[in-house]
């Protein structure tokens, strides 16, 4: 997990955020990644209250598929909210 972040900070630090589009897009990217790991721990507890077999990559990845579904089905509210703070943020500089 270190590693992925460390790879996406490094990416982060080349991209221009002066484009609103691009800000919002980021921005989504990394609630859907940090609402991923927060719920891949949940989903370990929970598994673990039933199961001595649990494992935290496969918690990552089944909170991964539920949110994956969500920010699909509402991916026309997460983009608009999205690019609206977007535009404040970057009008506010």
């Amino acid at each position: 997990m270190a590693e992925l972040a460390l790879l996406v900070a490094s990416r982060l630090r080349r991209q221009q955020f002066t484009n609103a589009v691009v800000l919002a897009n980021w921005n989504t990217f990394g609630k859907y990644i940090e609402l991923i790991v927060i719920g891949g721990f949940g989903v370990l507890s929970l598994w673990h209250a039933f199961s001595d077999e649990a494992s935290l990559y496969v918690s990552i990845i089944i909170t991964g598929i539920i949110l994956s579904l969500t920010f699909y089905l509402f991916r026309k509210h997460l983009s608009h909210t999205q690019l609206r703070e977007a535009q404040t943020a970057i009008e506010s500089k």
